[in-house]
């Protein structure tokens, strides 16, 4: 009478190998170093909708099958992985931070090269993220002033025609003033450089 049972339970034992799921949503944070014309937005919901039926579907067979330390792994796997992600943005090793780290020489040389004949504090902006191939949503922003980080309002009128000017140049225009449903943050990098956030937190009911 023990066979049956011994069936039921075989290959029950904790996993490491959930974790590979899930290398879809730790990728997401850095699709900023992808290809900007790709539909990511599309590709992401594909990537979370096959990840919630994998999950469903082992959920249902390894409950069937009481297979219980696997069904503790799936669950842990992505609270250990937040934890993971939580502390590594602790310490300062956040998908933005590392990816500044790697290129920043470029933008530097790229800013040296755009800025040759002005003699005003250099203004710059690069797209971060096109998720949304229709909009940038983080900007890379070089403000030699440093004027984009005072409150909204302090901002003085050379410095707003500056922004004007990149904004004509480059289409990445940065607008502090926000509207209702708009939700703007000014984040520091490093020396001069920021990264300017605009999102829509109600876009979607």
């Amino acid at each position: 009478m023990t066979v049956p049972n011994s069936n039921i339970k075989r290959g029950d034992h904790f996993t490491w190998t959930y974790a590979l799921w899930f290398i879809p949503m730790l990728i997401q944070p850095w699709e900023g170093w992808l290809p900007s014309g790709w539909d990511w937005w599309s590709i992401d919901l594909l990537a979370f909708l096959l990840l919630s039926i994998a999950i469903l579907v082992s959920l249902c067979v390894n409950l069937i099958r009481r297979r219980w330390r696997r069904i503790l792994s799936l669950l842990a796997t992505p609270v250990f992985l937040l934890i993971l992600t939580g502390l590594l943005a602790f310490v300062g090793m956040t998908p933005d931070r590392v990816r500044f780290a790697v290129t920043r020489g470029e933008y530097l040389a790229q800013i040296k090269r755009n800025n040759a004949q002005s003699t005003a504090p250099r203004f710059n902006t690069f797209a971060w993220d096109d998720t949304f191939i229709a909009k940038t949503y983080v900007t890379l922003v070089y403000d030699e002033s440093d004027e984009i980080g005072l409150p909204v309002g302090q901002q003085s009128d050379a410095w707003r025609q500056r922004v004007a000017e990149a904004c004509h140049k480059s289409g990445n225009c940065v607008k502090l003033d926000s509207e209702p449903d708009e939700y703007i943050t000014v984040e520091k990098l490093s020396d001069h450089f920021y990264l300017f956030e605009d999102s829509f937190p109600n876009a979607f009911p």
